[in-house]
């Protein structure tokens, strides 16, 4: 499949966050395009034709198309996920009210908590985040097997921290906190996301909230996590267990957190209606089973996928092909 103009946008956009923030001195001193093309193995020249034609959609070097190889080859090395395929951004209510804490939290250098069901949107919002605002967002998502050292050695890599791996846990925070605070100066605005955080455990906690007191007023911090996490840690605290109250009172407390709805029958339908499902029955069904937007995407994609390989339209006979009569 062909790479949009939106899509390349995209990629250009996310390289320039990503020199800028490799630039830690500023003016190119420390980090620059030429150098970024040395690492990707793109003609610099390429780069420049690339930066020109971001306004027109006219990406052209030398009166020649270039290929969309070029483009892949950057958004792998800045890590950005091409989004192809069915499923398409949505703002539903649950995105809008992640996009304004997100915000708030980012401009203010303050500290946002997301407490959403799994399903309602919260990783696909953050690595939007990550697309729509890229200059000085970290997005990184806490996996339950990570140890402390796993933990703190994420963080300095997604910060661009090189060769963290050699130095002590010790040095290796104090070279972060260093990071953020360049990265502030250098008027980037940072904020870290934090996805996933209910697999994170007490150990990285202290950790992170170490950081937290030291750059505190010139770094973001967004945590997402699940209601049973919240409810969780909010136990723990009134228990006084270890560092949970102080955990709980930096990231949780007051209007730091915010709960997201649950998925509506009346969001599934308008979604539904904007990739231009008419069929009543097949709205009706997919609301049936789709109470998150995680099936409700490997469901319309599906149903998608199946309409295009029969050049059809999403009708009842094609959604009980797929997926049987109701009961």
């Amino acid at each position: 499949m062909e790479l949009t103009v939106e899509q390349k946008r995209q990629v250009i956009k996310g390289m320039q966050a990503y020199i800028l923030s490799q630039d830690t001195a500023g003016g190119g001193k420390t980090y620059s395009q030429n150098k970024f093309a040395r690492d990707t193995r793109v003609n610099v020249g390429y780069l420049d034709a690339m930066v020109k034609g971001c306004e027109s959609g006219d990406f052209v070097f030398n009166k020649v198309q270039i290929k969309d190889v070029y483009f892949e080859r950057i958004a792998t090395f800045i890590g950005l996920e091409l989004k192809q395929g069915y499923w398409r951004k949505f703002e539903t209510e649950q995105y809008l009210d992640i996009e304004s804490a997100f915000v708030e939290a980012k401009t203010g250098a303050t500290v946002k908590t997301i407490i959403g069901e799994t399903g309602t949107g919260k990783t696909f919002t953050a690595e939007d985040m990550k697309i729509k605002y890229p200059v000085g967002t970290f997005v990184m998502r806490c996996a339950n097997d990570y140890n402390l050292r796993d933990f703190v050695y994420y963080i300095a890599e997604t910060l661009g921290v090189k060769d963290a791996e050699n130095l002590s846990q010790t040095r290796v925070r104090k070279i972060i906190e260093k990071r953020i605070k360049m990265l502030n100066d250098g008027g980037q605005r940072p904020i870290l996301v934090f996805d996933e955080a209910e697999n994170l455990k007490l150990p990285a906690w202290g950790r992170l909230k170490a950081i937290y007191d030291n750059v505190k007023g010139e770094c973001a911090f967004m945590v997402m996590g699940t209601p049973n996490w919240y409810r969780k840690m909010k136990r723990q605290r009134d228990n006084g267990l270890d560092i949970v109250p102080q955990v709980f009172r930096r990231f949780m407390s007051g209007s730091k957190t915010v709960f997201l709805s649950s998925v509506s029958e009346t969001a599934v339908k308008e979604i539904c209606r904007e990739i231009g499902i008419g069929d009543r029955y097949v709205v009706n069904r997919v609301c049936e089973e789709s109470d998150n937007y995680g099936d409700l995407s490997d469901t319309l994609v599906s149903l998608q996928r199946s309409a295009d390989v029969q050049g059809c339209k999403i009708t009842r006979e094609l959604y009980e092909n797929e997926y049987g009569k109701a009961c």
